[in-house]
């Protein structure tokens, strides 16, 4: 685990979403980078997530995603956190896909249940010539032991219903955010290191066919926006 950064910059950005399904292939939290590949990008001229945090990165911002659960049985339920990153890069998929730093993540049909769920190399869609891949060495993933929005203040705020984003945050909030996760997780874990805090909510289940399943999910999402 990486020690968590005590400095909070002062041109922050926060990105707001539901995970509606948390089986550990989008996001991906596996050795050591919380990824952000095959999920939340658009497939049209209209900007989703990962496209205007890649702008707002590329712009200087410090960039944070979270991921909130939803309703369905293969998240955590509203009123939790199932992840919160930093972003720490925003690369081409292209270039994710070739760079050896990452080989660990590669997809492997017939590997472990964690090599099943690589993001790397998973050829979901035809086209990856304009993805981009959201990359955290920072983060706080929880999964199965998501982590309750306690907090009236920050619940209100927070969580998106529904498809897409929420980013209309002001700085003062996303601070006050971060400062509470940071206590949270130090609550709850009895450390405030960054790194993985429990499995994905679908871990030990047939991860190929998730992968299918999130392959259909997002990719229906993405069409729509």
């Amino acid at each position: 685990m990486v020690t968590r950064l005590n400095k909070i910059l002062y041109k922050l950005k926060l990105y707001s979403y539901v995970v509606d399904h948390d089986y550990g292939f989008a996001p991906n939290p596996f050795h050591e980078y919380c990824t952000l590949v095959h999920c939340m990008f658009s497939k049209s001229s209209k900007r989703n997530l990962v496209e205007m945090v890649k702008q707002d990165y590329d712009s200087g911002y410090e960039v944070w995603v979270t991921g909130t659960g939803g309703v369905s049985s293969n998240t955590s339920g509203h009123g939790t956190i199932i992840y919160l990153m930093k972003v720490n890069d925003a690369i081409p998929v292209t270039k994710y896909y070739t760079d050896e730093k990452y080989k660990e993540k590669k997809h492997k049909a017939n590997g472990t249940e964690i090599e099943q769920l690589g993001d790397r190399n998973y050829h979901i869609h035809t086209n990856i010539s304009n993805r981009y891949a959201l990359i955290s060495n920072e983060y706080f993933y929880f999964g199965k032991n998501a982590i309750e929005i306690d907090n009236p203040e920050i619940k209100g705020c927070l969580e998106k219903r529904g498809p897409r984003y929420k980013r209309d945050f002001e700085e003062t909030f996303i601070k006050l955010f971060l400062e509470w996760a940071n206590h949270k997780v130090k609550k709850e874990f009895e450390t405030n290191s960054y790194g993985m805090y429990g499995l994905p909510c679908t871990f030990n289940e047939k991860n190929d066919k998730l992968v299918k399943l999130c392959k259909k999910c997002c990719q229906n999402i993405c069409v729509k926006i």
